[in-house]
């Protein structure tokens, strides 16, 4: 494994170590998870559109400007229909017949309004958008809420006089926050995933497992053994994981990292690299001892 430290046949007594490792899912699992993702936005985007159909036809006033609505629910059907087995082409279908109900209603709206080229142009955008915000579908309860303030903020802007080219900028700023939003949820997901597993596999190996605990955004896991041996792990919201063995003899500590990173790998279907693995012996290191790297200067990763 790389990382600063001595030959490991020449360090002996008890020994501990710690570093860094990154985890993310295997290229199979990812793909899995983002066709998961896109199937419930298909079925969210399926539902606002059959709504908005739905309101159109419920409005006494709006029914002579909606030719054509009967080949649109027809076409949202059969997206919907398709999200199964194509959930990306389904995805696409459903924006276009989205867009196309929204030129309807934009449409519908400013004839009976008499609505300005540009107040068209605004609804427009702004309905195309927010249906497409509110049909992202998030798992945590924090980003869900920070979509909700999203879309909250883009329905008060929308309906607040403004320049086009002012709006312009404003959807430009919405759709880039809503996207990291949603790549924020994904970690997220995948953190979850990952803590899962990991504490199925300490438990399989003889560890009490502490419950994992969230503090600054950084889940905290703590699991020992009878004998004594230890491990601290911080896993970050970036999969990046910071471990930390104690109270091993000799070079025990890095086979049971072994042994957990393949496990990860061959169950978990989670890809792991070692970034950073350092030796430390807490006796000696009190003592400020030259045998091992920094001695008395060497730092510890875990909070």
């Amino acid at each position: 494994m790389p990382g600063t430290h001595k030959d490991e046949r020449a360090i002996g007594g008890s020994m501990s170590s710690y570093g860094i490792l990154q985890a993310q899912l295997i290229a199979q699992q990812k793909e899995a998870e983002r066709r998961r993702r896109v199937q419930q936005q298909c079925m969210a985007l399926a539902q606002a559109v059959e709504q908005k159909i739905q309101v159109l036809l419920s409005d006494p006033g709006l029914t002579t400007f909606l030719g054509g609505i009967s080949a649109l629910q027809e076409q949202a059907a059969s997206a919907r229909s398709l999200a199964a087995a194509k959930p990306d082409d389904a995805l696409e279908q459903l924006q276009v017949v989205a867009g196309s109900v929204q030129e309807l209603v934009t449409s519908a709206h400013s004839k009976r309004g008499c609505w300005s080229e540009e107040r068209e142009q605004i609804h427009r955008q702004a309905s195309l958008l927010l249906d497409r915000l509110r049909s992202i579908t998030l798992e945590s309860p924090a980003y869900r809420k920070k979509m909700e303030e999203l879309v909250h903020h883009l329905e008060q802007a929308s309906t607040t006089a403004m320049k086009s080219s002012d709006f312009h900028s404003l959807i430009q700023d919405v759709e880039e926050t809503a996207q990291a939003i949603a790549s924020l949820d994904e970690q997220e997901s995948v953190r979850k995933l990952t803590v899962r597993h990991i504490v199925d596999l300490l438990s399989t190996r003889g560890f009490v497992v502490g419950q994992p605990k969230i503090r600054d955004d950084i889940v905290h896991l703590q699991a020992k053994m009878p004998s004594g041996k230890g491990v601290l792990l911080q896993i970050f919201s970036d999969a990046k994981i910071h471990f930390d063995f104690e109270n091993y003899e000799g070079t025990a500590c890095k086979d049971e990292l072994d042994a957990i990173l393949t496990k990860l790998e061959t169950e978990g279907q989670i890809e792991t690299c070692v970034e950073q693995f350092v030796w430390h012996n807490p006796d000696k290191i009190k003592k400020g001892s030259k045998d091992l790297p920094y001695g008395q200067t060497q730092k510890r990763y875990m909070k």
